[in-house]
């Protein structure tokens, strides 16, 4: 191939490195406002009223909106009502000529609240005569609230598990708390709008992973239609999930004062508030594993209880997640069962990060296959090796064939490179020169690949202009990760045309509507959309040469920007020259692509390796090495795969080691560590020359563009339970929960 599997330069590089990147929180207009938000001091309370008329009269003050302007519109699938329901829920919007006259409007606000009871517990918010924080009930389920009687709110069997429980040869089952995780987004939840009175059209740049999520929003919320509102977002400082299925209501109300001003107005929160827009919520989660004295697993059977936060927003997904995409997915086992709960509590919405809800759920599934490994005193590599799914293997709740083959060729790669065979050894058998004990081991991670039909769909549109240059409209956000240039560079192969002459447009509603930025879809959706409509518009273009050149359409190709004879080498024209002549005749395709889980369910496979050293006097550990590695399909850029491997050097691996939201449940749950100096995270100082090989095995993917696949959202979660393991391996001690910080860990080597 000429475009796929080069490492080309990124479109976005040169704007990035050298600043004139736009990013929204640079976004600066003639006359902009500013806005901020009064928030409730109250983790639950009734708005009874809002008094602005001593804030109105603040120079500079241009309009007020409250949440009372939105009562009865939808926000992340809850209707909004005059009730706030976490600490530093934004219920009152200020626009003025700048931050600090908005700041001093939202002190002359008087409210009066009623304050309603709390709850933080997912076991109080599961008592059936417990407090219900919405109508419906606390239980979450698809259906929406629902009343908390015991019954879960997802449930799914295949074959007969307590049978197979009971038949077993050996069992082990595991429990353990996941806790919760900021993003840590460079550029925060920003938005900028701007009401176009002429045009009646409302333009925003959002901060986002989902544009036409946000843009349908908007409009429903603004009681406009869907053309009514253009969403911009170019360049995203990052997502990581925070942003997708998340249109906030300080977007919904900066919207309103934007209307009501006339003028643009800007929304940039504090790191404070960004820390409580949205992250990974608590969760617990149990496994029972049955297995044959072989090693062959006979049995699944899963727990899952998750914290949702205030609203619905994805509840289910991230439960579906943790639940479908782990239990009947990792393994391949004829007996598999889960329940799921999950429920509201007064915290803040929770969101995808890396994954919905499979990081935390496998963190637990592999320490429970590590077990059982080790009761039947099998290598855990060997174990995992004979119960891997294969390629053709019914996966998920749908059952669908899964169409990654490389899974066990990634492990056995990943373990040459670590020299796994030289080091893994029984657990608490290896010391260090330096007194410190050595752990390792290995798990993998399956993610998504793609999103079912019911979802979404990827399109998407070509146009070949009359120079002989390619417009590519995608409407992707790209969030980091170099997407836009994969698109690129799909176009650039379907057509024949040089890397060079394709542009893309992107983050922008002004494109063909496709689903949001997540799952790792993109890559199949919307490659697969750009694939379908340059082959139209290829088609076309060579419907035109053909009458042209006086030749067979079925004779002629394009490389490299010329339309070729096979037949007759002196037979050529150039792109340009077949559109240009007689008259232009813009060719133009149009790609539409989806798939269903039951026809086929692509997943993107990540293995990770580690190696740590514990030192038992303090505690601390250090992880010495780990290896990455994943079968992608086929590369579509083996330098951006890689990139998305190293990824596991920020989330994952700081979310077991150090990363923790701490919330004082005394105190109203108010976030004690809302900045990044309480909030520690992983620099590059903490995580030089850990990562020491990614590995990439391409097997062809017969769903993906040119064999490719999606890989991105997977590579953080298999890291969890490999480092989980891993200190095991060293010191003998099974955690309950997470993070491993030195406190943790000396504790209970003391009470070992």
């Amino acid at each position: 191939m000429d475009a796929i599997g080069t490492n080309v330069a990124r479109i976005d590089a040169k704007a990035k490195a050298t600043g004139e990147a736009r990013f929204t929180v640079d976004i600066k207009l003639p006359g902009m406002l500013h806005a901020k938000f009064l928030r409730s001091p109250y983790a639950h309370a009734r708005i009874v009223s809002v008094d602005t008329a001593e804030a109105e009269k603040l120079p500079g003050v241009a309009g007020i909106v409250t949440q009372f302007d939105l009562e009865g519109m939808t926000l992340h699938n809850d209707v909004l009502d005059d009730k706030v329901r976490f600490m530093g829920e934004a219920f009152v919007g200020v626009a003025a000529a700048d931050e600090e006259t908005a700041e001093e409007a939202l002190d002359r606000i008087k409210v009066e609240y009623e304050e309603l009871p709390e709850l933080f517990s997912i076991t109080e918010a599961l008592k059936a005569d417990g407090y219900k924080i919405w109508d419906g009930g606390n239980r979450c389920t698809w259906a929406g609230a629902q009343p908390a009687d015991g019954s879960s709110s997802i449930e799914w069997e295949k074959g007969d598990v307590e049978k197979a429980l009971k038949e077993a040869d050996d069992t082990v089952s595991c429990e353990m708390e996941a806790h919760p995780q900021f993003h840590g987004c460079l550029e925060p939840h920003a938005c900028t709008a701007h009401w176009d009175a002429g045009m009646e059209i409302m333009n925003m740049n959002i901060s986002s992973q989902g544009i036409f999520d946000d843009q349908e929003n908007i409009a429903n919320a603004l009681g406009l239609n869907i053309d009514q509102v253009r969403v911009i977002s170019g360049f995203v400082g990052g997502g990581f999930g925070s942003k997708a299925h998340n249109t906030c209501k300080e977007y919904y109300m900066t919207a309103l004062l934007s209307k009501k001003s006339g003028k643009a107005v800007r929304y940039i929160p504090t790191r404070g508030e960004e820390a409580i827009t949205a992250l990974r919520h608590a969760a617990k989660f149990r496994y029972e594993i049955g297995a044959k004295n072989d090693g062959t697993v006979t049995a699944i059977k899963m727990t899952a209880y998750r914290s949702g936060g205030a609203h619905t927003s994805l509840q289910m997904n991230f439960l579906l997640g943790s639940t479908e995409y782990v239990a009947p997915t990792y393994f391949r086992c004829d007996n598999v069962k889960f329940d799921g709960y999950s429920v509201y509590t007064t915290l803040p919405l929770c969101a995808a990060y890396r994954g919905f809800g499979y990081f935390e759920s496998g963190m637990v599934f592999g320490q429970a296959v590590d077990m059982m490994a080790e009761k039947l005193n099998m290598d855990p590599l060997d174990f995992i090796l004979k119960n891997v799914p294969v390629k053709g293997d019914p996966v998920s709740t749908d059952q669908g064939p899964t169409t990654t083959g490389g899974i066990k060729e990634t492990l056995i790669a990943c373990a040459e490179e670590i020299r796994w065979k030289e080091k893994w050894h029984r657990t608490g058998e290896r010391t260090l020169a330096d007194g410190r004990m050595h752990g390792i081991a290995a798990a993998h991670a399956m993610g998504r690949s793609t999103l079912p039909n019911f979802v979404t769909t990827g399109n998407a549109t070509v146009q070949i202009k009359k120079d002989g240059s390619v417009r590519v409209f995608a409407g992707i956000s790209d969030i980091g990760q170099g997407q836009a240039t994969a698109v690129k560079q799909i176009a650039a192969e379907a057509l024949g045309i040089d890397f060079e002459k394709v542009s893309v447009v992107w983050g922008d509603t002004v494109t063909p509507h496709t689903g949001d930025q997540v799952a790792s879809s993109s890559t199949m959706m919307t490659g697969n959309a750009v694939k379908l409509a340059a082959e139209e518009a290829r088609g076309k273009l060579i419907d035109i040469a053909a009458r042209l050149m006086d030749a067979d359409q079925a004779d002629l190709e394009i490389k490299q920007g010329m339309i070729l004879s096979t037949k007759d080498a002196d037979k050529k024209i150039s792109v340009a020259q077949a559109v240009q002549s007689p008259g232009v005749k813009i060719a133009t395709g149009n790609g539409q692509w989806s798939i269903t889980d039951k026809e086929a369910s692509p997943r993107s496979v990540v293995v990770c390796i580690a190696e740590v050293a514990v030192d038992m006097e303090t505690g601390k550990i250090e992880v010495l090495d780990m290896v990455q590695g994943t079968d992608c399909g086929k590369a579509i850029s083996r330098s951006r795969v890689e990139g998305q491997l190293d990824a596991v050097l920020s989330g994952g691996l700081g979310y077991v080691l150090m990363e923790e939201p701490v919330f004082d449940l005394a105190e109203k749950g108010r976030l004690l560590n809302a900045n990044w100096y309480d909030y520690k995270m992983p620099t590059s100082k903490d995580t030089a020359d850990i990562l020491s090989k990614d590995v990439i095995i391409e097997h062809f993917d017969d769903v993906g563009p040119f064999g490719a696949r999606g890989m991105g959202e997977a590579t953080l979660s298999a890291c969890a339970p490999a480092l989980v393991n891993a200190v095991y391996n060293a010191t003998g001690i099974r955690f309950k929960s997470t993070p491993l910080t030195p406190d943790r860990v000396l504790n209970a080597i003391q009470c070992k």
